[in-house]
């Protein structure tokens, strides 16, 4: 997939899958998102020591050829400011399914690049025969992404009460969301 979209104000953005010479700018791009939200499951600490280039561009690689799994990025003058890993399950009975994760860099949030990358798995999981259905997990804290996945018509499937600990006595809900393609 490579396609031009515009985002809101209708600057022009490229969706396209991701490469392993990708790897360093996603990690950049994944490090400065980790350092400025609470929207993470892992720390930055954790995402340092379990993230190195070349697990990162193996793992590329790997999206790159597997039929069931997707890396989107979003491109804007030449720079990545949004990622979308779409991971399909490998167990047949659920082969069906997958999941995804999506960041976009904090300069470039609330502009239509989440809404863009989803658009994009939208279309790639719609023309894909093994993919009918797509899950997510999100903090109940994170109105601005339930408005954009409720506004794609996901659903809610659950919610896990004080998944998260950000801090002494601070949790957050987790809400895993769900929709058929």
């Amino acid at each position: 997939m490579h396609q031009m979209t515009l985002l809101k104000d209708g600057t022009p953005v490229v969706l396209r899958e991701a490469i392993a010479a990708d790897a360093a700018a996603l990690i950049e791009l994944e490090l400065g998102v980790f350092t400025q939200s609470d929207n993470m499951v892992r720390q930055v600490e954790e995402f340092r020591a379990e993230t190195s280039n070349e697990g990162q561009r193996q793992y590329l690689q790997y999206a790159y050829l597997s039929p069931t799994c997707l890396c989107l990025v979003a491109e804007l003058n030449g720079r990545l400011v949004g990622i979308l890993r779409f991971i399909g399950h490998q167990h047949q009975r659920m082969a069906h399914s997958g999941e995804f994760s999506m960041k976009v860099a904090t300069a470039y949030q609330n502009q239509g690049i989440g809404r863009c990358l989803l658009d994009g798995l939208l279309l790639w999981a719609k023309a894909n025969p093994s993919i009918e259905k797509i899950k997510l997990s999100v903090f109940a804290s994170n109105a601005p992404a339930l408005h954009l996945y409720q506004s794609l018509g996901f659903e809610e499937a659950g919610r896990h009460p004080q998944a998260i600990k950000l801090a002494p006595n601070r949790y957050d809900d987790v809400i895993n969301m769900y929709l058929f393609v």
